[in-house]
Formats: C-alpha cells, structure tokens, sequence
C-alpha cells in the first residue's frame, strides 16, 4: 500500500467517523427545537466570544508561536507569524490529526531556508504545551468541582507532559521507549523534541504560561456561547469539558459530532456535574457554536490566503531564502 493510498484512506475513514457522529446527534435531538434554540442566541455575547476567538487565533496563538521559534533560532515577525497561521487554518481543518499543522513548518523551509526539524520541532512543542496547560486546567476543574471520576488519569497524564516539556530526564524516557520500537522513531523523535532542549526551564515556563492563555480562549468561547442560549454553567465545568472534548475530538475533523454528543451528556443530569443544564437541544446548540466560532471561523478568514499559502509551502521554493529571512527580520 502506497503512502498515497494510506493517506487517502486516514482521511476517509476520519470523514466518515465524523460525518456518522454528527448523524448521530442530529437523530437524537429535535431539529426544529435546535433550530430555533440557535435563531434565539443572544448576539452580544456571540460577538464578545467572535472577539475572544480574534484575539486568541490572531495574537497570542501567532506570538507564542513566534515567542518559541526566536528560541530555537528561527526569527520571524509576529505578522509574519499571524499571516502564515490564517493561511494555514483551512489546510489543518481539512486534514485529520492535526496534520496540517506541518504545512507551517515547510512553509518557513521554503521561503526562509530554516532547518525543517528544526521548524517541526516548533510546532510539536506549541501542541505539547497546549495539551500540557488543558491538563493543567482539566485537575484544577476536577477539583473545584468535587468529581472524583478522570481525577488519577487525568493526573498522570498531566505529569508525564510537564516532565516532557519541562525535563531533559523525561525527553530521555520517552525516547528511549520509542527507540526500542524502532531506531528510526527514536532518532526522529530526539530531532523533533530538539525545541524542547534548547529552551531554559524560564522559557518553557513562558510557553506554558502563553499556553494557559490560549486554553482560556476556547474556554471563554464555550462559556459565552452557553450563556448566549440562557445556560449559566459555572466556568470551572468548562475546565473539565473543554480538555475531555478536545481528547474526544482527535479521530474527527475538528471535533465535529464528538462536541456536540459531549455537551449533550457532560451538562445533562447524567454527566460528573450532575447539573442539567438547559435541554438537550440547547446544549448542542451551544456546542454547534463553540464549534462555528473557535474552530471554524478562522478557517473561512484564511481561505483567501489559501493558495498563496500553499503554493509557498508546496510548489514553489524560494531561492532567496536568505535574503527573504533578512528582509523579514529587518522590517
């Protein structure tokens, strides 16, 4: 089997796995009540959540992006930066398993001549500290909240994250565990975590810290859209929701299906809060929002600067590359 054909056959099969969850939800709710739960949305506080998303996907993602790459010896400016994460949002919504997250990385290859590892490397380490301050957020949920259930998982897993991010010792196991499946994944994985090494723990303490702020985003995103449907959750549901959603989401396109079922069942009488909130229909019409405006929103501003996008990661490599860096970090 090609490599072609085994793409070809991931995304299928993550289409159909999405377009079967969202079946799924819509049988099991009233559309009609939906519909109209989704006609009678407060505006005010969809704005306010459309200006949360602006600034989260807009400014601090771009900057902490930009913030680890200046570590790690790959200057660009911050609209650079901003410029190349709007451009990119359509390839990684199409492509399943944060896959298109790599176009960025061959982006800054092409046009500036940075070491592709290298540029890799960043990005891993944005998806790590990302997971890392979820985790953070999801015990700290979990406690406020008095719900036993996830408690330990969710410890551990947080754990074994900050002693990748924040210790060579943990780099080092983890490697070592791929290694002895395979040499080539060790290797591979040692040059992708070359990031993580060559920050001071001060550094990775900013990433994290960056990372906690982009988590509130989507958190504040979630919560406003609930609100804008009548629902007052308390805000530390949402630091337990929005960690587990993102985990349910990976095999689908953006969470697609998988946050509305969850939403549907983490704010009925049935989930760990034990609190229902609204109806079934009102609950899947705040995910549906959350969704349309954290996830898809920014998609649909960089589909104008798709192709440009592209044909500089892709089709054509810049000869310059020099002096396209220089004239970037000069500006």
């Amino acid at each position: 089997m090609t490599d072609r054909t085994k793409t070809f056959l991931r995304v299928a099969v993550t289409w159909l796995l999405t377009l079967a969850v969202a079946a799924v939800v819509a049988w099991a709710v009233d559309l009609r009540a939906l519909g109209r739960a989704l006609r009678h949305a407060d505006w005010r506080y969809l704005a306010a959540a459309l200006a949360v998303t602006a600034v989260g996907n807009l400014l601090v993602g771009p900057d902490r992006w930009r913030f680890i790459l200046r570590q790690v010896g790959c200057p660009i400016r911050l609209r650079t930066a901003t410029l190349i994460k709007i451009g990119g949002a359509p390839v990684k919504f199409a492509l399943p398993m944060k896959a298109g997250e790599l176009f960025r990385a061959l982006y800054l290859n092409r046009q500036f001549g940075y070491n592709l590892e290298r540029c890799v490397s960043s990005v891993l380490m944005e998806k790590v500290a990302t997971l890392l301050a979820a985790g953070l957020f999801l015990l700290a949920g979990l406690a406020l909240g008095g719900v036993a259930r996830w408690r330990w998982q969710a410890l551990g897993v947080t754990v074994a994250l900050l002693a990748l991010v924040m210790s060579r010792g943990g780099q080092r196991v983890v490697g070592r565990a791929l290694g002895r499946m395979s040499e080539r994944l060790g290797r591979g994985f040692a040059n992708l975590t070359s990031a993580l090494g060559d920050l001071s723990a001060g550094r990775k303490a900013a990433v994290v810290a960056y990372s906690l702020v982009f988590v509130v985003t989507e958190m504040a995103i979630a919560f406003l859209s609930f609100r804008a449907l009548g629902m007052a959750v308390p805000p530390a549901a949402f630091c337990v929701f929005i960690p587990i959603s993102v985990l349910a989401s990976i095999p689908t396109f953006s969470g697609i299906g998988t946050r509305e079922a969850a939403a549907a069942w983490f704010f009925s009488a049935a989930g760990p809060f034990g609190v229902a909130y609204g109806t079934a229909e009102t609950r899947v019409a705040a995910a549906l929002l959350v969704t349309a405006i954290y996830y898809l929103f920014v998609p649909v501003v960089g589909l104008p600067f798709l192709n440009t996008f592209l044909h500089r990661s892709i089709w054509r490599r810049n000869t310059e590359t020099a002096d396209a860096r220089d004239a970037d970090n000069a500006a």
